[in-house]
C-alpha cells in the first residue's frame, strides 16, 4: 500500500515538473490539478535534483514571478536548493506575509505543502484604532499621528479622509490611491480653548475597503491656579438723558487663586437682564492684568441713543467679554443695575 502511494506521489510531481516547463503547461497544471478558485500557491519542486521550478497563482495565466515572491535562500526563481538541508521554506507574498511549508525526507521527496491564505485584494490598515490625548492645558495643544497602510495586494483607490470638529484638527498626507505596501500619515491635534471633555473622530474611507474610524478623546484643563474675575460694584446716575454723556464707575476684583491677564469690559443698555442683539452697546474698554485678590476701579463715560425716553432700562456690565482669561468660574462675569432714561 505504501509503495502505491509513493508511486502516485512521484507521478504527481512529475506532472507538475512537466507543466512548469512552459507557460501553457503551467496554466494547464493549475486548472487540472488544483481548483482555480482555491487560494493556493503551487510549488513545482523536483525533490531529486533539488530545483524549485516556479510559484504561481491558480486561476491566472501569469506566474507570480520574482517581483512578487521572496523565498528564504532563494533570491530568484528557479533556484538550486540543497536536498534535505532544511525543514521548511518561508514564502512572503508581498506585502502580507504568507507561508508555504515544504516538508521532505532525507531523500528529497515532498511530503506536504501547506495551504496559504493569499489576498489579491486591497486591505486597508489604520493604526492606532483610537487616540486619547488626555489632560491638556487650555491654550496649548498636543499632536498624534495616524498611520494608514495598504497591506493588501492591489491598490486602495478613492481614499478619503474626513476630519474632526474643533478643538480637534488634522492634516493628511494621504493620496487618493495607495499602492500595496505603502502607507501615509494623518497628523491630528487637540487644542482646547475651554475646560471640559471632548470627543471626535477621523473617518478613513475608500472605494475598495469601506470605512474605518479612529476615535479621539481629550480633556481641557487648567493645570495652574485659575483666576476668577467678578464685578463687585457699579456706580451710575439714577436718571440719564438720551444722547447725553453720563459718568459711571465699575469695580472689578480677581477673587481667584491665580493671576488674570488683561481683558475687555463692555456695557450695554437693555430692556432685560440678558445680553442679545437688541441691546445697545455703549462702551468698550480694557482692564489691566490683575493679580490674585486685587481690585480695580474703572471710571468711564457713557452715552446712549437707541432708547425710548421716559422708560427704565437695565445697564449690563460684562467683564472679560471676549473670554481672554481662563477662569475657575465663567458664569459670574455679568452684573446689572437699573436707570431711568428721560
Amino acid at each position: 500500500m505504501t509503495k502505491k502511494i509513493f508511486q502516485s506521489f512521484i507521478m504527481l510531481i512529475g506532472f507538475l515538473i512537466l507543466a512548469a516547463a512552459s507557460p501553457q503547461g503551467a496554466k494547464g497544471a493549475q486548472q487540472s490539478v488544483f481548483d482555480p478558485d482555491m487560494n493556493w500557491l503551487i510549488i513545482a519542486y523536483d525533490g531529486t535534483t533539488g530545483i524549485l521550478l516556479d510559484v504561481f497563482e491558480p486561476g491566472s495565466d501569469d506566474t507570480l514571478g520574482d517581483a512578487d515572491v521572496a523565498i528564504d535562500g532563494c533570491p530568484s526563481l528557479p533556484c538550486q536548493l540543497v536536498t534535505g538541508s532544511v525543514d521548511d521554506w518561508s514564502l512572503s507574498y508581498n506585502p502580507q506575509e504568507k507561508k508555504v511549508i515544504v516538508l521532505y525526507s532525507a531523500e528529497g521527496y515532498i511530503t506536504l505543502v501547506t495551504k496559504i491564505i493569499s489576498s489579491l485584494e486591497p486591505v486597508l490598515s489604520v493604526s492606532p484604532p483610537s487616540i486619547a490625548f488626555g489632560d491638556t492645558d487650555v491654550g496649548t495643544s498636543k499632536q498624534e499621528t495616524i498611520t494608514v497602510s495598504n497591506i493588501g495586494s492591489s491598490a486602495v483607490t478613492g481614499l478619503s479622509i474626513d476630519g474632526p470638529q474643533t478643538p480637534f484638527s488634522m492634516y493628511s498626507s494621504c493620496p487618493d490611491a495607495l499602492e500595496p505596501d505603502n502607507s501615509c500619515q494623518i497628523n491630528v491635534s487637540f487644542a482646547p480653548v475651554d475646560v471640559g471633555s471632548f470627543n471626535g473622530q477621523v473617518t478613513i474611507s475608500s472605494s475598495d475597503t469601506g470605512t474605518k474610524t479612529v476615535g479621539l478623546t481629550g480633556n481641557g484643563i487648567y493645570s495652574g491656579l485659575p483666576a476668577d474675575l467678578l464685578i463687585t460694584r457699579i456706580l451710575r446716575p439714577s436718571m440719564i438723558g438720551k444722547g447725553r454723556a453720563f459718568p459711571m464707575r465699575v469695580t472689578i476684583k480677581n477673587q481667584g487663586a491665580g493671576d488674570a491677564s488683561s481683558c475687555t469690559i463692555k456695557l450695554y443698555m437693555s430692556k432685560d437682564k440678558v445680553i442679545d442683539s437688541g441691546d445697545e452697546l455703549f462702551y468698550t474698554g480694557s482692564v489691566p492684568a490683575l493679580a490674585s485678590g486685587v481690585e480695580y476701579e474703572r471710571s468711564l463715560t457713557g452715552r446712549v441713543y437707541h432708547v425710548y425716553t421716559h422708560q427704565s432700562y437695565y445697564i449690563l456690565v460684562h467683564i472679560d467679554a471676549d473670554d481672554d482669561v481662563p477662569e475657575s468660574d465663567e458664569n459670574n462675569n455679568i452684573r446689572f443695575t437699573t436707570t431711568y432714561v428721560y
